[in-house]
């Protein structure tokens, strides 16, 4: 796991530069700064995760500086140095934010020790964030589901039950694309068109029956995996290209029912949207 960077922002140059060539030592990469304004410069223009934080600077307070920080710059970690402690200045270090707080003369292994608990804290925030957006995309993907499920049961129409189906997902935004596109079912080892939107006759002519393995959608079926197609033009899967069809991209996605393909949807972007598996 990467060390964090972390600020020194104090006033003596003797404990700056002691205290910075010790952690570099330890393999944490550091910056410094003499006093508030140039230590709060430092942190606008790098990434920093950790600042170590004297109180007694000669511009700002330490504890106004602790403020501003994590006003500004909430996922970073702020630990106090002193040598002038008091139980009202802890107090209110731990009120504004600090991490922890550290009366000078200290010992290194001790700040170490307070240096790695704050970066594990971080990165439990850290997942905790990253499980949370997984959890939206989940829930995002469920609505979906359900959404499309009500459509099938208010329709027996296809065309109208592909349109409706393009639509849920277009109002989802799981990604971005046009409401064009079709809906193609398994039939023993053949994909059959069942219904499209948004095309014309024409482009899906050679589609009508796609083998396994054959052109993207028949790549799709096989694997069970999504195909993307930036270029039709250039992809020598795609030997079923309508030529009106190849300013688009598409993504086909593989619809599952007990592990086991049961159709398709091929949808078209943009040329340029990005999108995520």
């Amino acid at each position: 796991m990467a060390e964090p960077r972390i600020l020194i922002i104090d006033d003596d140059p003797n404990l700056r530069k002691t205290l910075s060539d010790i952690l570099r030592l330890k393999g944490y990469e550091t910056l410094t700064a003499e006093n508030g304004e140039k230590g709060l410069a430092v942190l606008r223009e790098s990434r920093v995760k950790l600042v170590l934080i004297d109180l007694g600077l000669p511009d700002i307070p330490g504890l106004e500086v602790l403020a501003r920080i994590k006003a500004d710059f909430p996922g970073a970690e702020a630990i106090v140095l002193t040598g002038q402690a008091t139980i009202d200045s802890a107090v209110e270090a731990t009120n504004r934010g600090a991490f922890s707080y550290l009366v000078k003369p200290y010992e290194i292994d001790q700040l170490i020790n307070h240096i790695r608990r704050a970066h594990e804290k971080q990165q439990a925030e850290e997942e905790i964030a990253e499980h949370h957006i997984e959890l939206e995309r989940m829930n995002a993907e469920l609505k979906t589901l359900h959404e499309i499920s009500e459509a099938i049961s208010q329709t027996l129409d296809m065309d109208e039950l592909v349109k409706d189906v393009l639509q849920v997902m277009l109002r989802t935004r799981i990604f971005p694309f046009e409401v064009c596109g079709g809906i193609f079912l398994v039939d023993d080892d053949r994909l059959r068109l069942a219904s499209f939107v948004s095309l014309p006759e024409t482009a899906l002519k050679p589609c009508q029956e796609i083998r396994r393995e054959q052109c993207l959608c028949g790549r799709a079926m096989a694997t069970g995996k999504v195909v993307m197609s930036r270029d039709a033009r250039q992809s020598e899967a795609h030997v079923l290209c309508y030529p009106e069809t190849e300013k688009y991209e598409r993504i086909i996605v593989p619809l599952k029912a007990i592990g086991k393909v049961v159709g398709l949807i091929s949808l078209y972007t943009e040329p340029g949207t990005e999108v995520s598996e």
